[in-house]
Protein backbone atom coordinates (compact mmCIF):
# COMPACT_ATOMS: atom_id res chain seq x y z
CA UNK A 1 0.00 0.00 0.00
CA UNK A 2 1.07 3.44 -0.93
CA UNK A 3 0.84 6.58 0.66
CA UNK A 4 -0.60 9.61 -0.98
CA UNK A 5 -0.18 13.19 -0.12
CA UNK A 6 -3.01 15.58 -1.43
CA UNK A 7 -3.08 18.95 -1.60
CA UNK A 8 -5.96 18.82 1.18
CA UNK A 9 -3.76 16.92 3.63
CA UNK A 10 -1.37 19.63 3.24
CA UNK A 11 -3.24 22.66 4.47
CA UNK A 12 -4.18 20.49 7.68
CA UNK A 13 -2.63 21.64 10.80
CA UNK A 14 0.16 20.11 11.79
CA UNK A 15 0.12 17.27 14.87
CA UNK A 16 3.34 17.67 15.87
CA UNK A 17 5.31 20.86 17.08
CA UNK A 18 6.90 23.15 14.49
CA UNK A 19 9.52 25.81 14.86
CA UNK A 20 9.71 29.11 12.46
CA UNK A 21 13.00 30.52 13.64
CA UNK A 22 14.35 33.93 11.81
CA UNK A 23 17.77 35.33 12.05
CA UNK A 24 17.54 39.17 11.80
CA UNK A 25 19.81 41.16 9.82
CA UNK A 26 20.60 38.42 7.54
CA UNK A 27 20.44 37.78 3.49
CA UNK A 28 20.32 34.85 1.69
CA UNK A 29 24.11 34.39 1.15
CA UNK A 30 24.67 34.55 4.54
CA UNK A 31 23.68 30.70 6.06
CA UNK A 32 26.53 29.81 3.43
CA UNK A 33 30.41 30.10 4.09
CA UNK A 34 30.50 32.62 1.34
CA UNK A 35 30.87 35.43 4.16
CA UNK A 36 33.94 34.06 5.45
CA UNK A 37 35.56 33.50 1.97
CA UNK A 38 38.29 35.99 0.32
CA UNK A 39 35.37 37.92 -2.39
CA UNK A 40 36.75 40.26 -5.19
CA UNK A 41 35.30 44.38 -4.10
CA UNK A 42 33.65 44.17 -7.20
CA UNK A 43 31.58 40.95 -7.23
CA UNK A 44 27.71 40.70 -7.29
CA UNK A 45 27.79 38.71 -3.69
CA UNK A 46 30.28 40.95 -1.97
CA UNK A 47 27.07 43.78 -3.09
CA UNK A 48 24.75 40.75 -1.83
CA UNK A 49 26.68 40.60 1.90
CA UNK A 50 26.69 44.18 2.29
CA UNK A 51 22.92 44.13 3.00
CA UNK A 52 23.66 41.70 6.11
CA UNK A 53 24.05 43.44 9.52
CA UNK A 54 25.69 39.71 11.44
CA UNK A 55 29.07 38.95 11.41
CA UNK A 56 29.62 35.99 9.35
CA UNK A 57 31.62 34.04 12.14
CA UNK A 58 28.45 34.96 14.49
CA UNK A 59 26.45 33.89 11.45
CA UNK A 60 28.36 30.44 11.40
CA UNK A 61 27.72 29.75 15.11
CA UNK A 62 24.20 30.68 15.33
CA UNK A 63 23.14 28.24 12.27
CA UNK A 64 25.71 25.24 13.95
CA UNK A 65 24.24 25.98 16.95
CA UNK A 66 20.24 25.92 15.50
CA UNK A 67 21.01 22.73 13.60
CA UNK A 68 22.37 20.66 16.43
CA UNK A 69 19.77 21.62 18.85
CA UNK A 70 16.82 20.18 16.05
CA UNK A 71 19.19 17.30 15.19
CA UNK A 72 19.39 16.91 18.78
CA UNK A 73 15.67 16.98 19.77
CA UNK A 74 14.38 15.19 17.15
CA UNK A 75 16.84 12.95 15.86
CA UNK A 76 18.09 11.84 19.55
CA UNK A 77 15.40 12.68 21.11
CA UNK A 78 16.76 15.04 23.91
CA UNK A 79 14.23 17.62 25.23
CA UNK A 80 13.94 20.58 23.49
CA UNK A 81 17.40 22.95 24.60
CA UNK A 82 16.38 26.50 25.49
CA UNK A 83 17.55 27.68 21.94
CA UNK A 84 14.41 26.01 20.29
CA UNK A 85 11.90 27.30 23.30
CA UNK A 86 12.35 30.90 22.82
CA UNK A 87 14.06 33.96 23.10
CA UNK A 88 17.33 33.63 24.78
CA UNK A 89 20.24 36.03 25.87
CA UNK A 90 23.06 33.49 23.90
CA UNK A 91 20.84 34.04 20.69
CA UNK A 92 19.42 37.76 20.54
CA UNK A 93 18.93 37.96 16.68
CA UNK A 94 16.78 34.78 16.82
CA UNK A 95 13.08 35.55 16.14
CA UNK A 96 10.52 32.91 16.72
CA UNK A 97 7.29 32.90 15.45
CA UNK A 98 4.59 30.02 14.73
CA UNK A 99 4.86 26.77 12.68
Amino acid sequence: MTSRVTLAALRQPHARPGYTVRVQGVVHVSFMDVGLLPLPVEGPVKAMLAATRIDPRRMWRVTCDVLLALFATHLEHEPAPPLLRGPSDDHPELRYDAP
